[in-house]
């Protein structure tokens, strides 16, 4: 438990770092290119976000995989290189299916015609950074398997401080949504760099392609790809329907929100994964989930209450003159939300570590028609309003499900 209490910390730190400099820096960079073009810039970090769904869930593989086989050096090496060929195959099918739909993708969005040039470049440059960044995400993967958290977040560091301060740099010479996703091509070929030399260093390099390791990783991927597929779309489709309905010069009053949220919950993500490789081995596991339900209930609170009474404050001063006064509103509505998606952080890992992938894919797509449905409702009778009501309701209910799922009999004390 000692080992738990001090990975947490270190899994902390690596996440809290970057998340401070993440934040001043998208405040200038809304400064510089403007409030439409800040708009599309964090449509574009939602695309670049969703970008770790297009393994097909191999990386979440690969960690309980790793963390099963921990102790054979030699099949763990050939566990990440068969993963790491795989999310090659994949990542370049979905770049080239992307430019096939780009050009339909920027008319859907309802953008200005000034700006539609300027948007297929920028998604062009995204599209590129996308197997750099599952990659990437692969490789941290292999240290999260191994409870190697130190290691871990010296790269998360890096990775974060990049992807925080490139765009930003990038920006002085372009000063438009193409010069700020520029910066976030060149920050992702860069942690690549640093991520992959690592790898090559800890375990060396093979050409590996198992095909018994390939079927295990489906096996357990692929349910969990349906799941995350279906909990990105909910996750970020509120934005791109938002451009579409209203255009994007409407979209940052709800996007500046909504993306301090969607940092908001990077923090008690890192924390589950300091418990899920010890829940996938079962060891001392029961008193390690009690305490992380715990934990993710005090830091829902601290939120929630720190939300409500600073919200206005930090949007004003993170913003500037890109503030919208909708976005207050909005934003504390969201923190509803967010506070069930912080718990739902503890019955979902539970579910995963033991293999249940399918259950989670089960409750998403339960979750997916009722969802959009009530959004629709919402954002025809409130608008941007809707908008966050809708998603804090999903939260709700999405917790609600997975936690009585986790108390159900075949789950009960492991």
């Amino acid at each position: 438990m000692k080992n738990f209490y001090k990975n947490i910390s270190i899994n902390l730190f690596g996440t809290v770092i970057p998340f401070l400099i993440a934040i001043p820096a998208m405040g200038l960079v809304a400064r510089i290119i403007g409030v439409e073009a800040f708009g599309l810039f964090t449509l574009a970090l939602a695309i670049s976000g969703t970008s770790s769904i297009l393994d097909m869930g191999t990386t979440k593989a690969l960690v309980r995989e790793v963390a099963i086989y921990e102790e054979d050096d030699a099949h763990v090496r050939k566990i990440f290189y068969t993963s790491f060929f795989v999310v090659i195959i994949i990542s370049l099918f979905v770049v080239l299916l992307g430019f096939y739909f780009l050009g339909d993708f920027v008319v859907w969005l309802n953008v200005d015609e000034i700006k539609k040039s300027e948007l297929k470049a920028a998604i062009i440059l995204l599209f590129l950074s996308v197997p750099l960044t599952v990659l990437s995400l692969l490789c941290l993967g292999y240290y999260e398997g191994v409870q190697d958290f130190l290691s871990l977040n010296k790269l998360k560091i890096s990775n974060g401080l990049l992807i925080s301060v490139m765009p930003l740099i990038a920006v002085f010479f372009y000063d438009n949504i193409f010069g700020a996703v520029l910066g976030i091509l060149v920050a992702r070929f860069i942690s690549f760099f640093i991520n992959i030399r690592t790898i090559f260093k800890r375990i060396g390099f093979e050409i590996s392609l198992d095909s018994a390791i390939v079927k295990r990783l489906f096996r357990f991927g692929g349910w969990l790809t349906i799941s995350n597929i279906i909990s990105v779309l909910m996750q970020y489709a509120d934005r791109f329907i938002i451009s579409n309905l209203s255009g994007a010069k409407n979209i940052s009053a709800y996007t500046a929100p909504a993306e301090i949220i969607s940092r908001i919950t990077i923090i008690p993500t890192t924390l589950v994964k300091v418990a899920f490789p010890s829940l996938v081995k079962e060891k001392e596991d029961e008193g390690i989930y009690a305490k992380t339900l715990s934990l993710l209930i005090i830091f829902g609170v601290v939120i929630l209450i720190g939300g409500l009474f600073l919200g206005e404050w930090f949007l004003k001063i993170w913003l500037g003159s890109a503030f919208d006064s909708r976005s207050v509103l909005i934003f504390q509505i969201l923190l509803g939300g967010v506070f069930f998606n912080i718990l739902a952080q503890a019955p979902y890992l539970k579910i995963q570590s033991k293999g249940y992938s399918n259950i989670t894919a089960y409750v998403h797509a339960f979750e997916l028609i009722p969802y959009f449905f009530i959004l629709f409702i919402l954002i025809d009778k409130y608008s941007l309003l809707g908008v966050a009501i809708a998603w804090s309701i999903r939260m709700g209910a999405d917790f609600l499900m997975l936690f009585s799922i986790s108390k159900m009999k075949f789950l009960r004390g492991n």
